[in-house]
């Protein structure tokens, strides 16, 4: 499957019982319509603070398509104010580098 946003392959990454897939280029992580929701479930919130890069920044601007569907994801406002990118089609969710920290972060 490729990235959304920079269509590099991406890699899969477990989070405990849960694979979720990483871009090695853009660091930006798919999840798969219900995923996200039950690591968050699942996770207790960290201390501490999260750093964005400028590719970050620059990606988190970048409208992706499904890498399952070939949809253009549309973004909206998450947890915290975060732009998150989901899949109108297949529902899933992309967070570009540094956004899934931030969710699990105090």
């Amino acid at each position: 499957m490729n990235c959304p946003k920079c269509e590099r392959e991406m890699v899969a990454e477990n989070h405990g019982d849960t694979e979720v897939d990483k871009c090695p280029e853009c660091l930006g992580i798919y999840f798969d319509q219900g995923e996200l929701e039950k690591l968050l479930a699942d996770r207790i919130k960290g201390s501490g603070s999260v750093e964005y890069t400028e590719l970050s920044n620059k990606m988190d601007m970048m409208l992706g398509k499904g890498p399952r569907c070939e949809v253009e994801m549309e973004p909206y406002l998450g947890p915290g104010n975060l732009r998150i990118d989901r899949c109108t089609k297949c529902l899933g969710v992309f967070l570009d580098q540094g956004e899934f920290a931030e969710l699990t972060t105090e």
